[in-house]
């Protein structure tokens, strides 16, 4: 089993049983791979990145709005939280605001943390590590946070607003980074992927799959999905690419040793780009380009965006499901509805037709 503690000192109310608790979080962790594990950790506030075992801080997940930073704020050890624990620490999320859009947390953001939470405690007591999970004597169903398959009010931008921020992009004023601009905004617009899939895509997951350019990335539960490059976004990774003083060549198919370890978006510094430094950028361009409230602009309003199109288009639900990476039908299912909503409001023939200046009978 994987070890996710580093040996470090971790501030703590009572060291020796809380780096015990953070112990056992590493190894409930280790029993996920990929984004499961990634999505787990940053749910529970786990303190460490699970990919390279660094320090981040309680402060630095969820705003420290996670279970453990809760607890570890709170001087709550893991195994001596009750109910009403649970409860303060619910209500604190509630109060909280999303780090990337600077919102409050969702209701299905929240309701994630919650089942984390108690996930985590279920598998503490089959271990036999405990003998209670205090979530699980929180009603869910009161408090709201239940899994809903309620439609998404995550903001999509409009055909209009899409291609001021492409322009924008392909014209960014910052020296050095336009090339990077230009093509970050292009694949998170025209072809929907995550910003975790984004920041964690290396140079080598580009290449050539049965005659079209494709991206690589790996989804929760370690899946592998492929993305479909149209050219207009292949052409400004490639101008990009070539920009690069860290890549000789661009890469035309998989196996490159070089290419599967060099960042696909890298930084000055040829690291990977960090969730953060995409979404400055994003509202950047965003504020660039001229769109309204760009604050409310984040790198999801990109899949939104592309799901909400791709249904405008037509394109039948299992396709738009599958050129994003949707475990389920259900999930695409919540995008892009209160949009198509609104643009096929009867209210809109109605009024047409009870205008005082409309002649017809």
């Amino acid at each position: 089993m994987t070890e996710l503690l580093p040996a470090r000192p971790v501030p703590s109310p009572d060291d020796e049983r809380w780096q015990e608790g953070l112990h056992l979080i590493g190894q409930w962790l280790a029993e996920y791979s990929g984004n499961s594990r990634t999505t787990y950790a940053d749910a529970i506030g786990w303190p460490y990145r699970v990919t390279t075992g660094e320090w981040r801080g309680y402060r630095a997940v969820r705003q420290g709005f996670g279970w453990l930073a809760w607890c570890h704020r709170n001087g709550v050890h893991l195994f001596d939280a009750k109910r009403l624990h649970v409860l303060a620490w619910i209500d604190a999320a509630e109060a909280s605001r999303d780090a990337e859009t600077d919102e409050p947390l969702s209701k299905r953001s929240r309701a994630q943390m919650v089942a984390t939470a108690s996930s985590f405690y279920v598998w503490a007591m089959h271990d036999g590590h405990t003998e209670s999970n205090p979530v699980a004597l929180i009603d869910r169903r009161k408090k709201g946070l239940q899994a809903s398959n309620d439609p998404s009010t995550t903001r999509s931008l409009s055909k209009a607003e899409v291609r001021a921020l492409i322009h924008a992009a392909d014209n960014d004023p910052v020296e050095g980074v336009h090339a990077r601009s230009s093509a970050l905004i292009a694949l998170l617009f025209l072809v929907g992927p995550r910003v975790s899939e984004v920041c964690g895509a290396m140079v080598g997951d580009m290449y050539v799959q049965d005659g079209r350019r494709v991206l690589r990335s790996e989804l929760k539960g370690h899946k592998e999905h492929i993305f479909a490059l149209p050219p207009q976004v292949c052409s400004r990774i490639d101008a990009y690419l070539a920009s690069r003083s860290d890549l000789n060549r661009l890469p035309v198919r998989r196996g490159h040793a070089s290419a599967a370890i060099t960042p696909l978006f890298a930084t000055a510094t040829g690291k990977p780009m960090l969730r953060r430094e995409v979404l400055a950028l994003v509202k950047r361009i965003a504020a660039l380009a001229g769109v309204d409230d760009p604050d409310s602009v984040h790198p999801h309003v990109g899949r939104h965006s592309f799901i909400t199109e791709a249904r405008r288009q037509g394109y039948a639900a299992e396709s738009i499901q599958h050129a994003v990476g949707h475990q389920y039908g259900t999930t695409t299912a919540r995008y892009g509805v209160h949009i198509i909503n609104l643009e096929r409001s009867p209210a809109y023939g109605v009024a047409a037709a009870f205008d005082p200046d409309t002649t017809d009978g």
